[in-house]
């Protein structure tokens, strides 16, 4: 996967970018970074959480992003990091 990737967004910036895993190797892990602090947060009927970030997307866990070509496993709240995205 790519280092960086760019989601698609209107009037804003947003991208996530990977985290490098401490015994080397590539990562699954990617932090989401915004131009806007504020971010959205939910769940579905299903139970899985979804974020939306100004601008947008909507990440799903669960579901594939598009922009990644790849299913997101999971999403987490880092309290002072902020959201990290892991894909399957």
């Amino acid at each position: 996967m790519d280092k960086i990737i760019n989601l698609v967004s209107r009037g804003s910036t947003n991208y996530l970018k990977q985290l490098l895993p401490k015994e080397g190797g590539e990562s699954r892990t990617f932090k989401l970074v915004t131009k806007e602090p504020t971010i959205r947060t939910g769940y579905v009927e299903s139970g899985q959480l979804y974020i939306v970030p100004v601008g947008g997307p909507v990440i799903q866990a669960g579901e594939i992003l598009s922009e990644a070509g790849e299913r997101v496993k999971s999403i987490k709240h880092i309290p002072d990091y902020g959201y990290v995205i892991n894909f399957n």
